[in-house]
């Protein structure tokens, strides 16, 4: 495993100070994680019949639990590869849910849902490669950047689609863009990783 940086460290005491204060020890990570899993259709099924607030709502939720599991898995001495592996798949649901709910006839959206679609395929290569040589590669720092820009473009352009801030689905694009910039970046960056570790 490596090392976080004095960056990661910072922020993770922080998400420490604000989140997981009142967290027993018996909840681990990968609950976490797995809560998020399970948001995944309550999050499509809220946009598919037009709750987009309460949708909103419910998504936002399921990302801070994405900064909380890594920030816990860190703090508590608790990186497993399972979490490694199952963190991301949980991420790109959770976004392809909102994405595929809400339509988007927007071309970022349908090159972030192909993306999306390239990364799970990648997945099941990562998978094997876990079978075979007994771990799973890590998120890198444009994996982090990435989510944290699809996390935030995504909940701006819902907002903006809903209040009618034509302005803000504009920004939000941008942000799209800039998302999918980092997601080749972070794919090009796994590779070598596993070249790396073969």
């Amino acid at each position: 495993m490596t090392t976080p940086s004095l960056t990661q460290r910072r922020v993770d005491h922080l998400v420490d100070r604000v989140f997981l204060w009142p967290l027993p020890p018996s909840v681990r990570p990968n609950h976490l994680t797995a809560f998020r899993l399970v948001l995944v259709p309550v999050v499509f099924a809220l946009f598919l019949y037009g709750r987009a607030w309460l949708g909103l709502v419910v998504f936002v939720v399921g990302v801070c639990t994405d900064f909380m599991d890594g920030a816990m898995a860190r703090r508590r001495d608790q990186i497993t590869d399972l979490g490694i592996f199952i963190d991301p798949l949980a991420d790109k649901l959770l976004v392809a849910s909102v994405l595929l709910a809400t339509g988007g006839d927007r071309l970022v959206i349908q090159v972030i849902l192909a993306s999306i679609g390239v990364e799970l395929l990648a997945m099941v290569l990562g998978a094997v490669f876990w079978a075979r040589h007994g771990r799973a590669v890590q998120a890198n720092v444009f994996g982090k950047i990435k989510m944290a820009l699809l996390s935030v473009g995504l909940s701006f352009f819902i907002l903006g689609d809903v209040v009618e801030a034509e302005k803000l689905v504009e920004v939000s694009v941008w942000m799209l863009w800039a998302a999918l910039f980092f997601a080749v970046l972070s794919g090009i960056s796994l590779m070598r990783s596993r070249d790396r570790l073969i």
